[in-house]
């Protein structure tokens, strides 16, 4: 083939940065615990941590208050391992049913 009597400038070795993003998991809250809940998201459960947003929408004051069976809306960045202890790390929560 005309592949094997090109030069080896052919086969070049690309790598490229791994960009960070904003992750949006959207799912039925199934177990709320003292920094954070999971969220059914279908095939998966996603634990989440809302340690460092700037209010706390597990505690009984202000006006978002998230419980059980909750339909919310989280966004934010996965820390953890590849396939296990997954964590979404949540910068913002809305609760779209209760």
């Amino acid at each position: 083939s005309s592949l094997d009597e090109e030069g080896p400038y052919m086969f070049i070795d690309l790598t490229t940065p791994i960009l960070v993003s904003s992750t949006t998991v959207e799912g039925l809250v199934t177990d709320v615990r003292d920094e954070g809940f999971s969220v059914d998201a279908g095939l998966r459960e996603i634990r989440v941590d809302v340690s460092d947003m700037s209010y706390d929408p597990l505690d009984n004051e202000g006006y978002q208050q998230i419980d059980e069976g909750d339909r919310v809306r989280v966004t934010g960045q996965m820390e953890g391992g590849f396939f296990q202890d997954r964590e979404l790390m949540a910068t913002t929560v809305v609760t779209l049913s209760q």
